[in-house]
């Protein structure tokens, strides 16, 4: 039994952890992609396969093995359409594995119970933990029930019973630490990624994020023959707001600013901040004329906004911007940044609190 309870546990860990390597890049939850269920069901139905295939022979027509372990895994990180797809597959194999035959029939039904079951708790507006533990005690249960029915042999019976409890229990003890395992660190490389590509303070896109970003839009207008614009903005006197309120004040001002940016523009605009009070809007299929009208839509929105402070003192400021746009002020792509700039600069030099764009 413990060699076998070894074997599946060596199965386990290997196809979780290349699961997780497919999977590096993408949440795993109710709200993923039909693609993406339809893929846990597929592989919770491999895993299945693979702990029917390595089970305790109890009779020639009767075994006794942990496929229930993929049956949760796919109902806890796929719900429904996962556990269905995975519950299909190891019914129709469990049908055939061992020959046409009573005992079979009745350990597809038993599978298709658990998947049923399974796909109902899922559902279930539980904690992680609660969830598992409604699994593996349902499970044993419909299990306990099927080869009760097909055991005769008491002694027999309450061996593979205990048998059942006992390697279930063990399997999913480490499979459950294991998973923890794996969601901390996804979790953890996820937070990695985010923090490598995101402001600190405001949450929008960093320097690196917006060279990446960039770099796209540029290959698009090119590809697409679209226009591009690009938005340098600046925060007027900025100093003299973190020199008389201090830099928590100023801290709050860029945040609250952060926030009117995301507001006021268009949702697929690529926002970054790329200084201490510099932030750049890229507007992909973006006109001229229409980039103005976004500069001076948050010129006047950032004018008329209340800062509210956290001692309650409400204060305004004001924006410079300067604009750019491909091919109507810069024709060529690799100048758009400089040329935003300089129309940045010239809205400093001639008076701020304005738009400007060099033609």
């Amino acid at each position: 039994m413990f060699q076998i309870i070894f074997i599946n546990i060596c199965i386990l860990i290997s196809v979780l952890f290349i699961t997780s390597q497919v999977f590096e890049h993408v949440d795993l939850d109710a709200n993923s992609s039909f693609s993406v269920k339809f893929i846990i069901g597929i592989i919770g139905g491999i895993l299945g396969i693979l702990l029917m295939y390595f089970s305790i022979h109890i009779t020639p027509t009767i075994i006794l093995d942990f496929r229930s372990i993929s049956q949760i895994i796919a109902a806890i990180f796929g719900g429904i359409i996962s556990i269905t797809i995975t519950g299909f597959i190891l019914a129709i194999f469990r049908l055939f594995y061992l020959g046409l035959n009573c005992y079979s029939l009745i350990a597809s039904i038993t599978i298709i119970a658990v998947s049923l079951g399974y796909g109902i708790i899922s559902k279930l507006k539980f904690n992680l933990i609660i969830k598992l533990v409604i699994m593996f005690i349902y499970s044993l249960f419909v299990r306990s029930i099927y080869f009760i029915i097909v055991l005769k042999n008491r002694e027999l019976l309450l061996c593979t019973l205990a048998s059942l409890w006992i390697g279930s229990i063990i399997v999913c003890g480490l499979v459950y630490l294991i998973v923890l395992y794996l969601i901390a660190a996804h979790n953890q490389l996820k937070k990695l990624k985010e923090e490598s590509s995101k402001d600190f303070l405001t949450g929008l896109g960093n320097v690196r994020s917006f060279d990446v970003f960039f770099k796209t839009a540029l290959n698009d207008a090119k590809t697409k023959n679209e226009k591009l614009s690009l938005l340098m903005i600046d925060i007027d006197f900025f100093k003299n707001v973190n020199d008389t309120h201090g830099h928590p004040a100023g801290d709050i001002v860029l945040k609250e600013l952060g926030n009117l940016l995301i507001n006021t523009c268009r949702f697929f605009d690529m926002i970054s901040r790329i200084g201490g009070e510099e932030f750049s809007v890229i507007l992909p299929d973006c006109s001229s004329s229409q980039a103005l009208e976004v500069a001076e839509r948050l010129r006047q929105a950032v004018e008329k906004h209340d800062f509210i402070l956290s001692d309650g003192k409400i204060i305004h400021i004001t924006i410079s911007v300067g604009a750019s746009t491909y091919p109507e002020t810069v024709q060529n792509l690799d100048q758009l940044i400089q040329k935003a700039d300089q129309a940045l600069y010239l809205s400093k030099q001639t008076g701020r609190n304005k738009v400007s764009i060099i033609m």
